[in-house]
């Protein structure tokens, strides 16, 4: 036997007393092709007669019947390292092969699949029990008795799956859908006509014979849904050869029957019963429980960590959970040694009990996210985004570096940040801004619109007051000097505009971090509060170790992101000139030329200024005076700083000795609040319309909304 390559392995098929080693390919073999060779090797198969299984370590009977099913066979043998895989070959047709007598099939359980199941009754399509294996025969009786309802199903996309109950195919158009059986009866033994083993003929492998088994079962769960189930029955019906139309078709249930009218089959899904919601809750713990455990978890982050913040305020008077602050020790030291520069935002929760979640992030040398502290609270109000940035100063104290502030003009933040950092300095974010503006050019095209979006970005970024008075001249002529100054009204230059912002903004004029943590933290934001906080607890702590791990590897002076900002800038500077002036002032003759002054760290262009990072001009004058020039980067942008960013770990939180009850006082969960706001007005109905009630799922009641415009509070 040659070498086997980590993209191939030696399938061991054994059918009876016979066992025929067969290579395959990851590259070059498909499931049809195996099944081909199969055909060939032993006499007798047909292609829709082959049924596989392999074992691989402990896993035996794992089904292999198709493309993807092959591909995870490759994916475990690359992993645990083997070349050889025993597979047991079963030949259901049972008039020939390998086995003199019929033969028993081998019953799969698909009840632990996820998302959408099929319930199929005992006279319907695919009937039998839950574990067999693709049954289906043919009845004259309509819907089957004795339908279950599926499990869990979480479903991608839909949040549901589908239960469907299926009844049996007469039509006379079909290719007989009562063709196959997975139960074999052995009490009674039928001569087999061997005559026809004299002619034998290779049977061709269609790509539509994968199709017969789309749907098959009870409890059958499809993972996209009612688009993926619709997808799967038009493909079913088409390998059967039969037509049908739906009596449902919606998103939450779908019904589709014969189109022949002497034939009664007909199949239904539905969305499971048994909600996402509760699915979770049984996955990750109840909700209310959750914010009484709090009390346990601020424990454990002590004991593990005890310079992290973990403070919890509860309404004395209801003892119901208000809000919570998180920072661990580790985020707090290391943003000693990045950027005075945050980017804080707030985003909502789905969970049962909603409320938002605040928080501050900064950006590491190599401009990476680096969260420093979360918030939870009902709502983004003025009063908790006070509260936010209190705490947030308190775990500053000792930091005497002024602060730059980056967010959308929100009014918490806009109040609470020059209340509690006076020599802060807040920064509002370009890209919200653009927007409001684009929603205020209404009855032009998009064309205009963008033109006059696009003039204001000049003046957001116009390096002084005399590129700033240009562009500004050029933006109210082109979008109207009454609606640009009404948009101005309250929009102060030195918040949003480079040539007035009196801090050090290092170039970020919009706030997508703070988007990106959202985003960071997309999976986490349904769990209860406490699982909440403890995912990202172990994000955290994950993204430090690999971070630190991977700086330790690190060569060279600079982050690799500066490094090659730095050697572009170089490329393009090679050619220019250079004249000295004095030993730190030289003038560099481009087109048109610049004097840049490297004791200052500035140039004429100001881009060193207000990046904070020797712009194309420097580095030019820098590299032809023989000066360092990574002496000339700040250290926010050093490897060194980096290293000691990311020095100290986040200690786990083990559960281990969690009591199932901690202490006597018990901290409920919030009321949910209304969101501010109106109400949206809704459509005058016409005289005599019925409007169908819908319960929602979040609280239970019936009435006109669902889970997603639910706004009543929970108890």
């Amino acid at each position: 036997m040659g070498v086997i390559s980590e993209n191939s392995v030696i399938l061991m098929c054994k059918c009876g007393s016979r066992t025929v080693p067969i290579k395959c390919c990851r590259s070059f073999t498909s499931y049809m092709d195996l099944v081909d060779k199969l055909c060939f090797k032993f006499s007798g198969f047909r292609f829709d007669s082959v049924r596989l299984f392999y074992n691989l370590r402990d896993y035996d009977g794992c089904v292999l019947e198709n493309d993807d099913d092959l591909e995870v066979m490759f994916s475990l043998a690359g992993c645990y390292g083997v070349e050889v895989i025993d597979v047991t070959v079963v030949n259901s047709s049972g008039s020939s092969g390998c086995f003199g007598s019929d033969t028993v099939a081998i019953g799969v359980d698909r009840s632990e699949s996820s998302c959408l199941t099929i319930d199929v009754g005992s006279d319907g399509l695919g009937g039998g029990s839950s574990g067999s294996y693709g049954s289906i025969f043919t009845s004259s009786k309509g819907k089957g008795s004795g339908v279950s309802c599926l499990g869990d199903v979480v479903a991608s996309g839909s949040s549901d799956g589908l239960c469907t109950d299926v009844g049996s195919c007469s039509s006379s158009k079909g290719k007989g859908l009562g063709v196959i059986r997975s139960e074999w009866r052995l009490d009674v033994e039928k001569e087999r006509d061997l005559l026809p083993t004299f002619c034998q003929h290779q049977d061709r492998a269609l790509l539509s014979d994968g199709w017969r088994h789309y749907i098959k079962e009870v409890n059958q769960k499809f993972e996209g849904g009612a688009v993926e189930f619709r997808d799967k029955l038009a493909k079913f019906a088409i390998f059967y050869g039969f037509e049908y139309s739906f009596a449902k078709n919606e998103t939450d249930r779908v019904t589709a029957f014969c189109k022949d009218a002497d034939c009664k089959w007909r199949v239904h899904a539905r969305l499971d019963k048994k909600g996402v919601e509760k699915g979770r809750s049984e996955a990750f713990g109840d909700y209310d429980a959750s914010f009484d455990e709090l009390r346990w978890y601020r424990e454990a982050v002590k004991n593990s960590d005890p310079e992290s913040v973990f403070e919890i305020e509860v309404d004395t008077e209801t003892n119901r959970f208000k809000r919570l602050f998180v920072a661990f020790s580790a985020c707090i030291y290391g943003f000693k040694h990045l950027r005075p520069l945050l980017f804080v935002d707030g985003t909502f929760l789905k969970g049962n009990f909603k409320g938002s979640l605040l928080s501050a992030s900064a950006k590491d040398g190599d401009k990476g996210l680096f969260p420093l502290c979360i918030g939870v609270a009902d709502s983004e109000s003025n009063e908790n985004w006070l509260w936010f940035m209190k705490k947030l100063r308190d775990i500053l104290d000792g930091d005497t570096r002024s602060i730059v502030f980056v967010s959308d003009k929100n009014a918490g933040i806009k109040a609470a940040v020059p209340r509690v950092f006076p020599t802060g300095f807040h920064g509002y974010c370009l890209y919200h801004l653009k927007n409001n503006l684009r929603g205020r050019l209404t009855g032009g095209r998009n064309k205009y619109k963008e033109r006059v979006v696009g003039l204001f970005s000049l003046c957001a970024y116009a390096p002084n007051e005399m590129k700033f008075n240009e562009e500004m001249a050029r933006l109210k002529k082109a979008g109207g000097e009454a609606r640009i100054t009404n948009f101005l009204a309250d929009l102060p230059y030195e918040h949003w505009a480079n040539a007035f912002f009196p801090g050090q903004r290092y170039g970020e004029m919009w706030s997508n971090l703070a988007e990106c943590f959202n985003s960071w933290i997309e999976k986490e934001r349904h769990l209860p509060i406490t699982q909440l906080v403890d995912r990202v607890r172990i994000k955290l702590m994950e993204q430090m170790c690999c971070r630190k791990q991977t700086a330790a590897k690190w060569r060279q002076v600079l982050c690799p992101t500066m490094d090659e900002a730095l050697a572009i800038a170089f490329q393009e500077s090679k050619a220019w000139e250079v004249r000295f002036s004095s030993p730190d002032v030289l003038e560099v003759l481009c087109n048109p030329s610049v004097k840049v002054d490297i004791g200052r760290h500035s140039c004429t262009c100001t881009q060193w200024q207000l990046n904070g990072v020797p712009c194309v001009h420097a580095v030019c004058a820098i590299k032809k005076s023989g000066k360092s020039l990574n002496a000339c980067v700040e250290r926010y942008f050093h490897v060194e700083c980096y290293r000691e960013a990311y020095s100290r770990p986040i200690m786990p939180v083990p559960t281990l000795w969690k009591p199932e009850v901690y202490g006597d006082a018990v901290i409920l969960p919030p009321l949910s609040r209304k969101p501010p706001g109106r109400n949206k007005k809704k459509r005058i109905r016409s005289f005599g319309e019925k409007v169908r009630p819908i319960k929602c799922t979040r609280c239970g009641k019936r009435g006109s909304h669902n889970r997603r415009s639910c706004k009543e509070a929970i108890n």
